[in-house]
């Protein structure tokens, strides 16, 4: 492996920043270098590691790896955007160093992708793994779903994404320093924009929780400028959120609710303001919008059973009734609850 390659063609540049990595950056090595599909480099962007992630690296002789080397450490935001600027394939896949790509993922997502010129950016589901418990992350598959889910969150999820060079290219997309932390959620926000996305409904990596992660290490920060990201969308909307209406939306970004009669009216008020906006500026797709807001509204009830009939009656009465249809046998079980007036 050398640092500097022949410009032979390749399908997918699969993009590996990496800082202080060493300790889980051999099982993330071995999970792309035992691909099924071969035609791959591996762009490694180490960020001015002190430990031995770049004696690991360098120690494949692998001719598919590539290492860069920054000067120092300039953040994760910079390493992406060298990744990217540097990137020879037709496709970017993204890779984290402390996660595991399963064996078929650029297959299958390299085939969704040529198969689908329209999409852009390709997602996956994936499983969050610890020491203590595993769990699978479900994502919305359709663009106009995800388009609509991005209001609120991210259901992109980083590690999982293929991107489409060309059109990263033809719209100047980087990943915005500004927004540290939850800088892939800014730029998936800008792209819905421009072109269609797509989430594949299999789960093709695991995703790794451990107390190093930026998740568990930042996550105020990565709230604070998710919030951000969010405030900045309904303003497209042509809404100027005030103080108690932003809490709200973050709130309810978070799926987190609190069981009071006040919480649960301005929950509904904002829903259907958030709703009305959107009838004027016409920027997500209906009935896909309005189905997303229901859904969160009938969350929101369905947390609130310990108000008892008043919970079962903000949902009865809601005009969101009309456009999500929860399972009957949840529908059931709310309403069980409500009427005993506890969980």
């Amino acid at each position: 492996m050398t640092e500097q390659k022949s410009q032979a063609p390749v399908r997918v540049t699969v993009l590996m920043p990496v800082y202080q990595g060493a300790a889980h950056l051999d099982a993330a090595l071995d999970s792309i270098l035992d691909q099924t599909f071969a035609n791959f480099e591996l762009l490694v962007v180490d960020d001015g590691s002190t430990d031995d992630s770049t004696t690991r690296v360098t120690a494949r002789r692998d001719e598919r790896i590539r290492l860069l080397r920054q000067p120092y450490n300039l953040g994760l935001v910079a390493a992406l955007n060298r990744g990217l600027d540097e990137a020879r394939g037709e496709y970017v896949a993204r890779m984290d160093a402390d996660d595991i790509s399963l064996p078929q993922r650029l297959e299958k997502q390299l085939a969704f992708m040529d198969a689908n010129p329209d999409v852009g950016i390709c997602g996956t589901w994936m499983e969050a793994f610890s020491q203590e418990s595993k769990i699978q992350w479900q994502s919305p598959g359709t663009h106009d779903e995800i388009l609509c889910r991005l209001l609120f969150e991210s259901v992109l999820y980083h590690p999982t994404v293929m991107l489409r060079k060309a059109l990263v290219d033809k719209y100047g997309l980087r990943y915005n320093k500004h927004y540290p932390y939850a800088e892939d959620y800014e730029l998936w926000s800008r792209c819905a924009r421009l072109f269609r996305t797509a989430n594949m409904g299999e789960v093709l990596l695991r995703y790794r929780i451990h107390g190093e992660s930026i998740g568990g290490r930042r996550r105020q920060e990565k709230l604070a400028t998710a919030s951000r990201v969010r405030k900045r969308s309904l303003e497209e909307l042509g809404l100027t959120p005030s103080v108690d209406e932003m809490a709200i939306h973050d709130t309810l970004a978070l799926w987190d609710t609190q069981t009071d009669r006040k919480f649960l009216e301005r929950v509904h008020a904002w829903l259907l303001r958030l709703q009305a906006a959107n009838q004027k500026q016409a920027i997500y797709t209906e009935p896909a919008f309005s189905a997303m807001l229901a859904q969160r509204w009938f969350y929101t009830c369905e947390q609130s059973i310990t108000l008892g009939a008043v919970a079962y009656r903000a949902w009865h009465n809601s005009p969101f009734k009309q456009v999500y249809r929860a399972p009957w046998q949840q529908r059931l079980q709310f309403w069980r609850r409500c009427l005993l007036g506890a969980r």
